[in-house]
């Protein structure tokens, strides 16, 4: 019995041509994907008339390859029936198989997935660009190997993470076969090291520290209520006691609830009151982040940002002892998550208090 052949091999596409009645044949030289048939001739030629020739695509023999190569071929079957087909309109099909343009089409079927809304356009800017495909060399040619370029990013850090994820989504879609997780590394967000996490008392000390008032209250909002940078800018805290922050505006969306840890730090510092730096974001909250960052470094606070947010979620936790789920919400993640990232803290502490707990209220005797 003969073999059903299909679009995604050459056998399969040459089928379809010939039962279309279209009089080109998809054929491999150099191991790359051409077409083969009567074309008139190049420009500059001095040939004539038509005659039997190739047309290389610059195609690799893949699924994708084999099925832009029908797609080639019917479309210059219906331009020579037409007496539409020009040469020059495929002088630079050999870059098809370029970085840039396979980045070309990956881009375009990204925001067919995703919407072509400003906020992915951001988005593709700073992630997908910026953290990935922007290390690849648009003039050569998309291979396995040159994807092997993830090894350039340290080994172990979010860096090297984030550009294999992005360089994995390119080859799945160019269907390149390679596996990029042995150079993922062990990154993991849960690894908060204790070293980088300031106690409250230097929290404190710290503050009284900056003299840029509007950094300062920067700092101060972050600290009492465990804030993302961009949600400093777009939160509104209630004068009055409790002195509860709701964020209006942010990466998870608005949330009401979010308790100040300490209240007395919200009573004195009155985070509520004074200006906020200003900052021309365009909807692109990752300048807040930067620009903070780079505040905190000029005035020389010896950690990052983001550390006053896991000092809040360790205080919310351990200290005033908030049930992970509570804490958890007040955050914006899952309790899982909470868990995780801070669970050398809250694991700790929580049985050292049951402990106590138990052993205040009348626990089992050993037996005698």
């Amino acid at each position: 019995m003969a073999r059903n052949k299909s679009a995604t091999d050459i056998d399969g596409i040459n089928q379809k041509l010939e039962a279309a009645g279209v009089r080109l044949r998809v054929v491999v030289r150099n191991r790359k994907l051409s077409l083969r048939g009567t074309l008139p001739p190049r420009p500059g030629s001095t040939e004539t008339k038509p005659k039997q020739t190739y047309l290389a695509l610059g195609l690799d023999t893949t699924s994708y390859g084999y099925k832009m190569a029908l797609s080639e071929a019917l479309k210059i079957w219906a331009a020579l029936d037409q007496n539409k087909f020009d040469w020059n309109d495929y002088t630079e099909i050999t870059n098809w198989q370029s970085c840039q343009a396979w980045i070309d089409r990956y881009k375009k079927h990204w925001f067919q997935c995703k919407g072509d809304s400003e906020k992915n356009r951001i988005y593709w800017e700073r992630e997908e660009w910026q953290l990935g495909l922007k290390c690849l060399p648009p003039e050569k040619n998309l291979t396995a190997e040159l994807l092997e370029v993830a090894q350039t990013k340290p080994p172990n850090t979010r860096s090297r993470q984030r550009l294999v994820q992005i360089l994995t989504r390119l080859a799945r879609f160019a269907d390149i076969l390679i596996d990029l997780s042995p150079y993922q590394g062990s990154y993991s967000a849960s690894k908060v090291q204790s070293r980088n996490i300031p106690n409250d008392e230097e929290i404190s000390t710290i503050r009284s520290a900056i003299a840029n008032p509007q950094w300062q209250l920067v700092y101060t909002r972050m600290a009492i209520y465990g804030l993302r940078d961009h949600e400093v800018w777009h939160c509104q805290i209630d004068s009055q006691p409790p002195h509860a922050c709701q964020v209006l505006l942010g990466k998870t969306g608005p949330r009401e609830g979010v308790m100040p840890l300490y209240p007395e730090w919200a009573t004195a510092w009155r985070p509520w009151e004074g200006n906020l730096p200003t900052v021309n974001c365009q909807g692109d909250f990752t300048v807040y982040g930067e620009r903070t960052a780079r505040a905190f470094k000029r005035l020389a606070v010896p950690f990052t940002p983001y550390n006053l947010r896991h000092a809040y979620a360790i205080r919310a936790s351990v200290a005033f002892k908030f049930p992970i789920a509570v804490a958890a919400r007040m955050m914006v993640h899952s309790p899982t998550v909470h868990l995780k990232t801070y669970n050398r803290w809250i694991n700790g502490q929580h049985t050292l208090d049951t402990f106590k707990e138990i052993m205040a209220n009348n626990p089992p005797k050993a037996p005698t």
